[in-house]
Parts: C-alpha cells; sequence; structure tokens
C-alpha cells in the first residue's frame, strides 16, 4: 500500500482510481474474541497510520478499548467518556490483549479500566464511563427536559462537498476536506468521515460497532493545519505523536460515514506537548462529541529578534 496519504481536489482533473472499488470491512478489522469475563484478544493486528511511522494509530486502540468495554456491560449501555493514555509504541505484528477491571456496575453508570497489553506490557490504557442516557426519551408529564449546546460553525453546516479540496488516507480508510475559513480567530473547521468514496466501498457497520467506529476518526488530526489555519503561524514540528486522548460522546446520533465537522481549537503549547479541543457534529449540526487531546508536538526554536 502506498505510504502517503491521497490528494483530494475536485477542481482539477479528477484522479483516476483502480477499479473495482477495494472494499473495507471495519467490523471484522477491529472485531475482539472474549477470553474470559475479564480478558478479551483482537483478532486481527491493528494499522498503523501509515508504514513509515513507529507505532499502530492511537485512534485504532481507543477504538478497540471501547469495543472491549461495550462487551463487558449490558447491551444497552453505551459509552460517554474515554480518558486515554498511549504509555508505548505497539507494534503491528502482533494483536492486543485486553484486561478489564470492572470498577462499578450501577442502573445507570458503569465503569471500566481497560488495559491494552502487548508482549505483556501495558502499552495502553483507558478508564472508560458507559451509559444507558445517551437518548433523550420523552417525559411521561410532556415536559421537555433541559438542553444546550453551542451553535455549530456556519462553516461545518453550509458547504459543497465536492468543492472541498482534502486528503484521505486508504491504511486508516479516512477522508478529510477543509471548509473555508472559519471567520472565529484560533479555530481550524473541517470535515471527515469513515471511508474513501472514490476508491473504497464499505460493508455495513453493524450498531454494535457505531462507537468504536466514530472513536476511530478521532483521532487523525493535523495540528500544523490547525495552526497555519486557524492562527496564521506555519510551523513543522520535528516530532508530533498523541500522548492521550479523551473523547466525551454527548449523544447517540453520531455516525462516522457520514460527514462529521470538526471545530478544532489549540488551546495552549509549550514545552514540546501542546493542548487542543476538538467540538464534533454530526450531519444536522447537533454536537455529539468532544475531543480533548495533548500532542507532543516538538518543533525547533525560533530565532533570537
Amino acid at each position: 500500500m502506498d505510504d502517503q496519504p491521497m490528494f483530494i481536489d475536485p477542481t482539477k482533473e479528477p484522479v483516476r482510481y483502480l477499479e473495482p472499488k477495494t472494499e473495507v470491512d471495519f467490523a471484522s478489522e477491529i472485531d475482539v474474541e472474549k477470553i474470559s469475563e475479564t480478558e478479551y484478544r483482537g483478532k486481527l493486528p491493528l494499522r498503523k497510520p501509515l508504514a513509515s511511522r513507529h507505532g499502530v494509530y492511537g485512534g485504532a486502540l481507543c477504538a478497540q478499548a471501547i469495543l472491549v468495554a461495550m462487551r463487558s456491560v449490558p447491551s444497552d449501555f453505551k459509552p460517554h467518556a474515554i480518558h486515554s493514555y498511549f504509555t508505548k509504541g505497539v507494534n503491528e505484528d502482533s494483536v492486543i490483549e485486553w484486561k478489564v477491571q470492572k470498577l462499578s456496575n450501577g442502573k445507570t453508570y458503569a465503569n471500566r479500566i481497560v488495559l491494552g497489553c502487548q508482549d505483556n506490557r501495558v502499552v495502553f490504557s483507558a478508564n472508560i464511563s458507559l451509559t444507558n442516557k445517551n437518548v433523550t426519551k420523552p417525559r411521561d408529564d410532556g415536559l421537555v427536559p433541559f438542553s444546550y449546546q453551542n451553535n455549530a460553525p456556519p462553516e461545518l453546516l453550509n458547504y459543497d462537498i465536492s468543492k472541498l479540496k482534502g486528503i484521505a488516507n486508504p491504511n486508516l480508510h479516512i477522508t478529510l476536506r477543509e471548509t473555508p475559513k472559519s471567520k472565529v480567530d484560533d479555530v481550524y473547521p473541517y470535515v471527515i468521515k469513515f471511508g474513501i468514496p472514490e476508491c473504497e466501498t464499505l460493508v455495513p457497520v453493524p450498531e454494535e460497532y457505531k462507537y468504536a467506529l466514530f472513536t476511530w476518526i478521532t483521532d487523525w488530526m493535523f495540528l500544523s493545519r490547525a495552526f497555519a489555519a486557524g492562527i496564521g503561524m506555519r510551523v513543522k514540528a520535528d516530532f508530533d505523536v498523541s500522548l492521550d486522548h479523551t473523547i466525551y460522546f454527548h449523544d447517540d446520533d453520531l455516525d462516522a460515514t457520514k460527514w462529521v465537522g470538526i471545530s478544532m481549537r489549540p488551546t495552549r503549547s509549550e514545552h514540546g506537548r501542546t493542548l487542543m479541543i476538538c467540538d464534533l457534529y454530526n450531519d444536522k449540526g447537533k454536537q455529539v462529541a468532544t475531543v480533548v487531546q495533548e500532542r507532543l508536538f516538538i518543533v525547533k526554536p525560533t530565532a533570537n529578534l
């Protein structure tokens, strides 16, 4: 497989893609088998973002951890938060062994510690909270429950996808396209989805894998583009890797096979670390998730003025 992202520019002559389209079966790639009540094992090794990268894609680790946590609770429980750390590099030559610690089992919330192990070492850790209240149900008294969210940036609601430039990663089956520049300072807006329409056909994803699939797309981000497009600072990192990954799932109405709008804001960069916050919106403009991440983003010092 090519070790470079695929550039998409609808304003130029269309790229000729190989036919027939590649079939992508996400469930088969991410699935796990149950070994015991507290142990699971991935069925296939996870993917690198590019062949030249050192370790497995962080979004794949988070996605499989989400699936493991969901397998350990009743079927009506869905994740509402994951707080995770990438503790060691993960190779693509062997599967991940998962160990689950059941911290709590309540009527509304359940909490799990999920550890990903490889070669008898913990390479990934996550605290995952799950709930059966990710869907707003009508009240018997007819009253409307309190609800609030920030308005979705207009750039993420009004666009013609056929005119947006972007890139795609066949290794990860992810497409990203840039919307017009945000009118809000420090914000980098873009849309992203699972699957590359130009060269991939998706096998229908079972409902059980919906949250894992959505999690998969949340770690493919370009911090250098956020600095350039949102802040006007052009920087090139000598080293760029995720240190942690936190996702808050606000609603069940999420689908990574449709275009997901992301409003990304780097908030602080120093000591080689950059913190960013991303608001994620579905195709209806509803904020369905928020991602907070700190990256090891090492940039050469600037010259003295």
